[in-house]
C-alpha cells in the first residue's frame, strides 16, 4: 500500500501498513504510518490478545499525528480488557470491558487517562437489556453511573426499545417482521437528592421505513437506495418538501424540470392566491401589499382598508382599537386595549394594538 509523496498543494501522501499473526492466523498486531505535505504525519500501533476459546480479551490501540487534523500534535488511543460470563452457554456473552483511554497533545500520562467500565446484562434469551458504565474519578472513587442503556425486545427477540442516556427510541414492524418504523424522543428528568422525581419524553425525530428501497424521515428528508441485482451501487439523498403541491414552489433545475414550460403569470396567480388563502386565517383580507414598515406602515382596524394613522385623531385611533377584536372578552384582548389606551394618551400612534394582541393588525 505504498504511494509517491503528492506533489505540492495537493491532498495525499505516502501510507504503509503492516500485519502480524499468531500461530491460528488471528491478528496480532499492526502498525502504520502515513507522511503527507507540509510535515504532516502520523502513526498507530495496535495489539490483540485472545484465549484458549478464541475469545479476545485485550486491544490496545495508539494513534499520534502531527498536523493532520489540526495543526499541533494529537495522542489518543485506548487499552481495553475483556471479561465474559461463566455460566453454561454463557460464555461468549460479555461481562464486563475495562476501558482506559486518552487524548491529549501531550505524553500520555496517568494524569490523562479516562478509565471506564462497562458492565453488561442480558435477558433468558440472551439479548442485551442494559450496559451501566462506570468511571474512576480523581480522587480514586468510582462512579457507579456514569452513564446508562436499556434494550427492551419482544417475543421474536426484535428490539422495541432503547433508552441511552435519557434519549429514547422505538421500533415498529411490519407482519413480516420488518422495521417500518423508528421514533425517538429526548427525556427531561427531574431528580431530588438523586431520586427520580418527574419528566416527559418529546417525540424529536423519525425514522420511516417505507420499502429496501426507500427511508424517510421528519421534515421530508429521505435516502433512496438503487441496486443492480442485490448489489446496492448508489444512495441518493433527497427532500420530499423540496417539491409537491405547493404552488409557491418553482422548480428552475434538475430532472424534474428537464423540458418543461412554466407559465410564471400562472404561477405568479396561484403564489397570490395562497397568500390570500392564508390570510383568510387570520379573519384579514390581502390587500395585495406585504407589511412591509412596521411602525409607519397602514392602520388595518377591522374593515377600515387605506387609512393611515395621520388621518385618524386619537379619539377616533382609540375608538377604532376598541371596535376591533381588542374587544372579544379574553385577558389578551382586555391587556391590548389598555396599552391601546395608553399609547393614544401619549400620542404615538406609531404602533397599534396588533403587536400585543394577535389578530389586530397586519
Amino acid at each position: 500500500n505504498n504511494a509517491p509523496l503528492p506533489q505540492s498543494g495537493k491532498a495525499g501522501g505516502q501510507m504503509s501498513h503492516s500485519y502480524t499473526y499468531d500461530p491460528l492466523y488471528r491478528l496480532a498486531s499492526a502498525t502504520g504510518t502515513y507522511k503527507g505535505t507540509d510535515n504532516k504525519a502520523a502513526s498507530y500501533t495496535l495489539s490483540m490478545g485472545y484465549d484458549n476459546m478464541h475469545r479476545i480479551t485485550s486491544k490496545k490501540q495508539h494513534l499520534s499525528q502531527t498536523g493532520v487534523q489540526f495543526e499541533g500534535t494529537l495522542n489518543a488511543g485506548y487499552d481495553l480488557t475483556y471479561t465474559y460470563q461463566k455460566a453454561d452457554g454463557k460464555k461468549f456473552q460479555l461481562d464486563n470491558v475495562r476501558d482506559i483511554n486518552y487524548r491529549t497533545e501531550e505524553t500520555p500520562t496517568e494524569s490523562t487517562n479516562i478509565n471506564n467500565g462497562h458492565k453488561y446484562t442480558y435477558d433468558a434469551n440472551g439479548n442485551l437489556v442494559y450496559i451501566n458504565t462506570s468511571r474512576v474519578k480523581k480522587d480514586g472513587k468510582e462512579d457507579e453511573k456514569t452513564t446508562e442503556q436499556k434494550y427492551r425486545w419482544d417475543e421474536e427477540n426484535r428490539l422495541l426499545a432503547a433508552d441511552e442516556n435519557g434519549f429514547v427510541s422505538n421500533y415498529w414492524y411490519d407482519a413480516d417482521g420488518e422495521r417500518m418504523v423508528k421514533t425517538s424522543g429526548e427525556n427531561e428528568a427531574i431528580y431530588v437528592n438523586s431520586e427520580f422525581s418527574g419528566g416527559n419524553t418529546g417525540t424529536a425525530r423519525f425514522s420511516l421505513y417505507v420499502s429496501p428501497y426507500l427511508v424517510a424521515g421528519q421534515g421530508g428528508k429521505y435516502t433512496k437506495h438503487i441496486y443492480i441485482g442485490s448489489q446496492r451501487i448508489v444512495s441518493k439523498l433527497g427532500d420530499l418538501a423540496s417539491y409537491g403541491a405547493d404552488p409557491r414552489r418553482i422548480p428552475y433545475a434538475g430532472n424534474e424540470a428537464d423540458g418543461l414550460t412554466i407559465n410564471y403569470k400562472d404561477k405568479y396567480n396561484q403564489q397570490l392566491q395562497s397568500i390570500k388563502d392564508n390570510y383568510k386565517a387570520f379573519d384579514q383580507p390581502y390587500n395585495g401589499k406585504d407589511n412591509d414598515d412596521y411602525v409607519n406602515g397602514q392602520v388595518c382596524l377591522k374593515d377600515i382598508v387605506g387609512c393611515t394613522r395621520e388621518s385618524l385623531s386619537k379619539l377616533t385611533f382609540l375608538s377604532f382599537a376598541r371596535q376591533f377584536c381588542c374587544n372579544d372578552g379574553t385577558p389578551e384582548a382586555a391587556q391590548a386595549r389598555a396599552m391601546a389606551r395608553t399609547r393614544a394618551a401619549n400620542g404615538n400612534y406609531r404602533r397599534c394594538c396588533w403587536i400585543f394582541y394577535r389578530k389586530n393588525c397586519f
